[in-house]
């Protein structure tokens, strides 16, 4: 998922302005993607990401707690993981790699505590 910038073809009626990619493993079939209004959502989404493997892993007993190395973890555990951010001024979507992405979620968690 290494990229460079995207232009994208409906630019003046843009929604989601975050594209979040991710592949869990090796396999073609781990591929996905979501789209997000704001970078906060997108965070979400790998939190939320996060949470599910958590609660698989203890099949649904607990709740899901962690520390922001854990989420850290499991971001370095994925086989890729990539957010293109769409650019109004250039009309391209800018790709962003994992560390990007590691330091947004800490920014998005601290958000939310405070």
């Amino acid at each position: 998922m290494r990229a460079g910038a995207l232009t994208h073809p409906h630019a003046d009626n843009m929604s989601k302005c975050f594209q979040l990619l991710v592949q869990y493993s090796g396999t073609a079939s781990s591929k996905t993607y979501s789209e997000h209004g704001n970078v906060s959502s997108a965070m979400d989404d790998i939190c939320q990401m996060y949470e599910q493997v958590i609660k698989m892993d203890t099949r649904g007993r607990s709740q899901a707690k962690y520390t922001v190395e854990d989420l850290w973890s499991f971001i370095d555990r994925l086989e890729d993981i990539a957010c293109l951010v769409y650019e109004s001024k250039s009309g391209e979507y800018l790709p962003h790699n994992r560390e990007w992405i590691k330091n947004q979620v800490l920014r998005h968690l601290k958000g939310q505590v405070a």
